[in-house]
Order: C-alpha cells, then sequence, then structure tokens
C-alpha cells in the first residue's frame, strides 16, 4: 500500500508525531545521517513540514501513518491530502482512465468525467490538482466553455479548409471542460467529441486521435432530482460517463485549506504517470457480479462493465489486478453513491469479497511497565506489524515457532532477510519470489538450465515475442507443429517458400491455392507437374506476348492516326458546310428581295394600267367633244 514508504520511514513519522523533533531515542533505533536524510525526502513527499516548533505532519503523512494510505496514495502521497473521499475518488479514477487511454490498447468504451456541484465545491480546483499533478499547465488545459465557441475549442480552418489555430490539447493526457452548462449549443456538440468514449472520432472528414481524458465540470441546470435533467445528458452519456454530483453530499469549508493543498501539490514532482499494459479480460465476470450486488437493479442500465474493466486496467499499472478491481470498484461506488446508486450496505459488500488484504499501518500503544532497552525493540515491532505489545510478540514467537518447523535456524532467517532486502530494493515482491522458485523447481525437472531459458527469453524480446498477442500466436503455431508432426526443416522450408511468394509479388493466398488445385488434380490422376509446367510455359512465354502486345500498340497507333486524320477531314468539310450554307443564306435572302422587287413592279403596272384607262376614256370624252364641237361649228 505505502509503496514509497518503507519501514524507517514509518517509524520517524512515528516517533515526529509524538515528539515533533529528532531525539535521542529515534537516533537509538535509526543512524542520525540516514535519519536527516529520510526527513528531507519526507518533506519533498509533502508528508512532513517543518516550523520553528520542529516538524509537524501534513495530513497526507498522517494518512500514511495510520495506514489511511490507501490506492494510489501509495504511489503519490499527494492524493491522499485531497479533502474529500469524493474527490479523492475521482482523482484515482481519472488517474486510472488517463493511464489506460494513454496505452492505446483500447478504442472503445473510454471514461469521461464529470463533477456537478455548487459553487465552492472545489470542482475546478480538483482539475487543477491533477493538472499540476500530470505537469501540465492549468491556463492551457482547463478550457471555460463559456467564453468559447465551436469554431475555437480545439482547432479553427481558414475559407481553404487549412489549420490557421490549433489548441494542443487532443495528445495531453487531460483537460477539464469548465463551466459546461453555460455552453451554447455548437460548443457542446464539439465537446461531444471529447466524451464520445472511442480513441478515433470522425471530424470534418478526417478520423481524429482522442488520447486526452476529459473532466467537465458545471453547476446543475435544474435544481431536481432526476440526473438528465440536472446535467443535460442522454442516457447513452450517462453510462459513458463517471458523474459525482456534489450537490448531495455534505462538504467542509475549503477557502483556505483547499488552497494549501494547491500550493503544497504545486512544488511536488508530477505523479509517475504509467500506460496500462493488460486487458484483463478475465475480470469481465468478476466486475459484472460486483455490479449486480453492488448497483440497485434500476440503476444498472446506467453502468458500462466494460468502461469499468478499462479502469481496472489503468489502475493494474500501479498495482495487483486484483487490487485495482477493488479500489475501482470502492472509488466508483464511492462516486455514484452521490446519485443514489448504490445499495444501502455496499461497503459492508464490498469488503466481505475480501479482494484486497488489509495492510493497516496502526500507531503503537505504550506498553506499561517493560524496561527501557526493551520498550524501544516493542515500539518498533507495534509500528511494523500494526499491533499492540501482546500480539506484536506473538507474531515474534509464531515466526520463530515457523522457521524451527522448517529447519532453520535464525542466522538462516537473518540471510532470508537479506534476500528479502534485496529483492525489496529491486521492486521484488515475495510473491515474484515464491514464482522464481516454482520456476526453478520446473526447469529441475525438465532438466533445462536457467542459462538456456535466459538466452531463449532474450531471443524471443529480441524478435519481439514476449508481447502478449505474439507469445499466444507463437503458442498456437507450436501446437499446429506437433499437431500435425511438422518439424523445424519443414517449417523453414515452408516460410522460405512464403518468403519467395512475396518477393515475387504474390499474396500468401495464391500459394494456397495452389496447393488445393494441386490437389484436385492429383485426385483425378492427371500429372500436376507436367500441368503445372504447360501452364507456365503458357503464361510466362514472355517473348511472344511482348511481340504481341507490340503489335497490338502499333495498330492502336495507327488506328489513333487514322482518327486524327478522319478528324481534320471532316473539319474541313464542317468548314465548306458552314461555308456553302451561309452562301444559301445570301442567295436566298437576294431571292427574297428580287420577290419583293417584282411584287413592286406587279403593283406600278396595275396602277398604271388602271391610269392608262382612265387617260383613254378621257381622250375618248374629249374626242366625242371635240366632234361635237366640230358638228356644231359646221
Amino acid at each position: 500500500m505505502n509503496g514509497l514508504l518503507d519501514r524507517k520511514d514509518r517509524l520517524i513519522l512515528h516517533h515526529l508525531c509524538q515528539h515533533g523533533k529528532v531525539t535521542d531515542r529515534l537516533l537509538e533505533l535509526v543512524s542520525k545521517t540516514t535519519t536527516y536524510r529520510r526527513i528531507e525526502k519526507l518533506l519533498k513527499m509533502g508528508l512532513l513540514t517543518r516550523g520553528e516548533e520542529g516538524y509537524q505532519l501534513t495530513p497526507a503523512g498522517e494518512k500514511a501513518l495510520l495506514g489511511q494510505q490507501e490506492g494510489l496514495a501509495g504511489t503519490w502521497p499527494h492524493l491522499a491530502a485531497i479533502p474529500t473521499a469524493y474527490h479523492l475518488a475521482m482523482a484515482e479514477l481519472i488517474i486510472a482512465a488517463v493511464s489506460a487511454r494513454i496505452s492505446g490498447l483500447f478504442s472503445e468504451h473510454l471514461p469521461s468525467f464529470l463533477l456537478v456541484g455548487p459553487t465552492m465545491a472545489w470542482k475546478t480546483s480538483l482539475a487543477r490538482f491533477l493538472c499540476q499533478a500530470f505537469g501540465l499547465d492549468p491556463a492551457r488545459h482547463i478550457i471555460d466553455l463559456s467564453t468559447e465557441t465551436s469554431r475555437s475549442l480545439w482547432l479553427r480552418r481558414n475559407a481553404k479548409g487549412q489549420v490557421i489555430y490549433k489548441r494542443e490539447i487532443l495528445s495531453a493526457p487531460f483537460v477539464t471542460f469548465d463551466e459546461y452548462g453555460l455552453a451554447d449549443k455548437q460548443v457542446r456538440v464539439a465537446v461531444g467529441h471529447f466524451i464520445a468514449g472511442r480513441l478515433k472520432v470522425p471530424v470534418e472528414n478526417e478520423v481524429l486521435e482522442f488520447r486526452v481524458t476529459p473532466l467537465l465540470t458545471m453547476n446543475p441546470l435544474r435544481e431536481e432530482e432526476d440526473l438528465k435533467s440536472k446535467v443535460g445528458f442522454s442516457e447513452p452519456q450517462i453510462r459513458r460517463t463517471v458523474i459525482c454530483d456534489l450537490c448531495a453530499v455534505s462538504l467542509p469549508d475549503l477557502a483556505v485549506e483547499g488552497e494549501e493543498i494547491l500550493e503544497r501539490e504545486r512544488q511536488a514532482a508530477p505523479f509517475p504517470l504509467r500506460p496500462a499494459k493488460e486487458r484483463l479480460v478475465s475480470l469481465r465476470r468478476k466486475i459484472v457480479q460486483l455490479m449486480r450486488k453492488l448497483i440497485r437493479p434500476d440503476a444498472q442500465s446506467l453502468v458500462d462493465t466494460e468502461m469499468l474493466r478499462i479502469l481496472c486496467c489503468g489502475m493494474a499499472a500501479y498495482m495487483e489486478p486484483r487490487q485495482a478491481l477493488w479500489r475501482v470498484m470502492l472509488d466508483y461506488c464511492t462516486v455514484v453513491e452521490t446519485l443514489g446508486w448504490t445499495v444501502e450496505n455496499w461497503r459492508e459488500l464490498l469488503a466481505q469479497e475480501n479482494i484486497e488484504p488489509s495492510n493497516n499501518i496502526l500507531e503503537g500503544e505504550t506498553m506499561g511497565q517493560e524496561t527501557q532497552g526493551i520498550r524501544r525493540y516493542v515500539t518498533f515491532v507495534e509500528v511494523e506489524t500494526g499491533k499492540n505489545a501482546e500480539e506484536a510478540l506473538q507474531v515474534v514467537v509464531d515466526l520463530i515457532k515457523a522457521l524451527r518447523a522448517c529447519g532453520l535456524t535464525l542466522d538462516d532467517a537473518q540471510r532470508l532477510g537479506e534476500v528479502m532486502s534485496h529483492a525489496a530494493a529491486q521492486r521484488i515482491s515475495p510473491q515474484r519470489l515464491l514464482q522464481y522458485l516454482k520456476l526453478e523447481h520446473i526447469l529441475q525437472e525438465h532438466d533445462i538450465p536457467l542459462e538456456t531459458l535466459v538466452e531463449v527469453v532474450g531471443q524471443l524480446q529480441k524478435q519481439g515475442l514476449l508481447e502478449a498477442e505474439r507469445f499466444k500466436a507463437l503458442d498456437c503455431l507450436v501446437r499446429l507443429m506437433r499437431r500435425h508432426r511438422v518439424d523445424l526443416r519443414v517449417l523453414r522450408e515452408v516460410v522460405g517458400l512464403f518468403a519467395a511468394a512475396e518477393k515475387h509479388g504474390l499474396c500468401q493466398n495464391f500459394l494456397t491455392e495452389v496447393v488445393k488445385f494441386g490437389g484436385m488434380l492429383q485426385r483425378q490422376g492427371l500429372d500436376v507437374l507436367k500441368g503445372f509446367e504447360n501452364l507456365v510455359h503458357a503464361a510466362y512465354d514472355r517473348t511472344a506476348l511482348e511481340d504481341k502486345i507490340n503489335e497490338l500498340r502499333d495498330t492502336r497507333e495507327a488506328l489513333q492516326d487514322e482518327v486524327s486524320e478522319l478528324q481534320q477531314k471532316a473539319e474541313k468539310l464542317r468548314e465548306k458546310v458552314d461555308g456553302l450554307t451561309e452562301l444559301c443564306r445570301e442567295k436566298m435572302e437576294k431571292v427574297f428581295e428580287l420577290c419583293d422587287s417584282v411584287l413592286d413592279l406587279a403593283k406600278e403596272v396595275k396602277r398604271m394600267s388602271a391610269q392608262r384607262r382612265r387617260l383613254v376614256a378621257e381622250i375618248e370624252h374629249l374626242q366625242g367633244v371635240l366632234m361635237s364641237w366640230h358638228a356644231y361649228a359646221q
């Protein structure tokens, strides 16, 4: 649990908690140089502070001493300073989600997080705490959505589609979208890409990879008990989001203490973030069983068990898988308890599962009338075992009896302690040592030297075959070779054949089809080799094929030349036709003009004929008059 603290660290914390300064009694148990070196270490870890009156334990130091430095606080003690269990649970789940997402092992069911609550509920402060823990700048990675537009959330393009502005948050491990409740509709749509629960999301005609784990903070939209109305999420969004409702819990006054926590954390080294290494598919059944036991039936449809498995994978980067499962279920139930999703006695039910062993470190009690010389050693054992004086001595007696039962002396126990100390320095757990002993026994049974195993593992690692998928494929290959009685020489020939086929541009399925086709010919009594030889000659007569291709190419070029000439002639004929058409049009216009002239002449002739008739009539009349006048004159 307290992965960064050893027994000397805890002894120093226990002593300074009681006395506030270094005394001779402490220096009898731990050397002076080691004591002050360890105190400097504890100061940097944020477990101690140094004042005018001496040393004082911080809240994180008190939790470490009393065995409350559980979960990821054993990896990074500053987490123990987070003020409430709800904020701590959210922080640990977010760290687990970040470890899972940056590993690239998962593409679906990736969790998002939402903190909803009143003002001064340490929502944005938790975001600042996590940014500092991940070594990120809060000014860049806490985005106030009330001042953002959808076009400026992470990138903006010009009219040509070129990116002219880009926020480097997609590749960051963590980002916070603050004041989600005040964001407009378009901004919420843009945020929806981050909380989609997928690693790769199509956005604007391209697929983007979202390696960032999002945290949303908001005040409730409505003062209602219905979660959908309070946060404005749909049911699928609720399923893939870990939601903590701080409106439902009583919070301490964090105006002063909250800022002090952030100031202490700002001086600390970042959290040692690690990517998830395993998929832990074997935990699926256990997760479903625990979920159905701890979550109310009417809320079980809102829990994504695959998301819980991914959180377990992220948590398992820092502890054993079963401890990771227990811690994730504890944190998750602590969070959703604020939503009213858990059964009443969920803590007792989870404790009954006994997934995580208890390693609490309790404060030693005084031993009454024991002598001063014995007392300091008994106190030391009390601190180490977490038991009172009588129980602590019983542990020592039981240990001596166990050594005798195994035929070991105290000298053997001392040497065993040296081995365990060396193993602890190398971060090797007792369980791992037991596995080494079992491995040694197996090697002896099969008469395999350890050096041979080391050499084989080195070769496998060099070839990248120790990865889970490749090792599984290698194991499957060995099983197939045994089943079909194929030796290594035949396997080399087959691999060489496939390599030659690939070199000549032939796919692997081609060889499979050739074998299948050859088998069919063989069953029909045909000479397979002769048939393939004829096929090869027919298919690869390169000279004939090239001549035919050249001939066809020449023919195509000749036809293209003829087509070009015909197109030119057609163009000339088209020009002549256009000229004749124009000439015909001109002639027709002249004909129409002549017709008009003829009509005009006909009208003129008709008019002159009428005029002539009038003149003839007048002449005849005048002749009559003249004849009458002439007769009268006579």
